[in-house]
C-alpha cells in the first residue's frame, strides 16, 4: 500500500513541476491568431495584459495552495506516515514559480520595446 501512496505523491509533484517547466519554456498551447492581427505596439500591450491576468489566477492558486498546505499538515498519509500537506505543497510552489516566469515574460516584453527604440 505504501508504494501506491508514494506513486501518487510522485505523480502529483511531477505534474505540477512539469506544468512549471512548460510555462518556463513557453510550451503550453496558446491561440494568438487574433493577437497577431494587431500592430506590434498593441500586440505587446495585449500580451502584457494577458500575462498580468495569468499572474492573478496563479496568485489565487498559490494562495489557496499555501492555505491548503497549512491546513493539512496535521493529517498524515497512513502508509508512508508523512504529512498530507506535502501532497499540496507543489500547488503553492509551482504556481509561485509560474508567477515568476510570467513576470519574466513581462520584463522581456518591456525590454524588447526599449531595444526597438534605440
Amino acid at each position: 500500500i505504501w508504494a501506491e501512496e508514494l506513486s501518487k505523491f510522485a505523480f502529483i509533484w511531477s505534474v505540477f513541476f512539469g506544468a512549471f517547466v512548460g510555462v518556463r519554456k513557453k510550451m503550453h498551447v496558446s491561440i494568438d491568431t487574433l493577437v497577431n492581427l494587431f500592430s506590434p505596439g498593441l500586440k505587446k500591450s495585449i500580451m502584457i495584459l494577458i500575462n498580468l491576468s495569468i499572474i492573478g489566477i496563479l496568485a489565487a492558486g498559490a494562495y489557496f495552495g499555501f492555505t491548503l498546505y497549512g491546513f493539512s499538515l496535521t493529517s498524515k498519509l497512513p502508509a508512508i506516515n508523512i504529512p498530507l500537506g506535502y501532497i499540496y505543497m507543489p500547488l503553492a510552489i509551482s504556481f509561485s514559480l509560474m508567477i515568476l516566469s510570467h513576470v519574466d515574460m513581462i520584463i522581456d516584453l518591456l525590454a524588447a520595446g526599449r531595444s526597438d527604440k534605440k
